[in-house]
């Protein structure tokens, strides 16, 4: 115990003696643990606003994307991936560019999803207005779409997405009833929808 404050005596007469170098390694010392704390909260938010935008989509949400020509999936596969366990609903989809219009006002570059009813329960999408597609409509074969917020905005100045649908559109020549509009949802992975 002795020894102990000898040597807690010395530390502080040396301290008190190299008030620079003291202050300076008392900086040292302020700045390095500040940092560490600074990065570490910037890393949980990181890792937090991940992981926000993951569960958005669905903790369990697995897109499988084919990119060949010469391989595709049909139904009967789609049945079977459905009949797997821990999946819930399974939602294929494709994806091309087409020229939409609606009587003079055409939209080059609109992007055009075909898919089955589950799309949108599946990517935690909403309605705004009208209906979702049915199983109906898959097995008509009915021409009737769904169209985003802003393609609306863009093809029907000043209408309100209650009258839009009902409404026809030309998707590449071919006529599509709208039977709804989608809700405005954030940019995800560059996408709008």
């Amino acid at each position: 115990m002795v020894k102990f404050i000898s040597i807690f005596k010395d530390a502080i007469k040396n301290i008190i003696s190299n008030k620079l170098r003291s202050s300076l390694t008392a900086l040292g010392l302020i700045i390095g643990i500040t940092s560490v704390i600074l990065l570490v909260g910037i890393g949980e938010g990181a890792t937090s606003n991940v992981r926000s935008n993951v569960q958005s989509l669905g903790t369990g949400t697995l897109t499988v994307s084919i990119s060949s020509d010469d391989t595709s999936l049909d139904y009967s596969q789609v049945d079977d991936i459905l009949s797997l366990s821990n999946v819930e609903s399974v939602a294929p989809y494709k994806t091309i560019s087409a020229t939409v219009s609606k009587g003079t006002t055409t939209s080059n570059r609109a992007r055009v999803l075909a898919t089955t009813p589950d799309y949108l329960t599946v990517m935690n999408l909403g309605i705004n207005a009208g209906r979702k597609l049915s199983s109906i409509d898959l097995d008509n074969t009915s021409k009737v779409c769904l169209i985003g917020s802003s393609l609306a905005s863009s093809l029907f100045e000043n209408a309100k997405n209650k009258d839009i649908v009902g409404q026809t559109i030309n998707l590449n020549g071919d006529k599509y009833t709208i039977v709804g509009v989608l809700a405005k949802v954030r940019k995800h992975n560059g996408n709008k929808y």
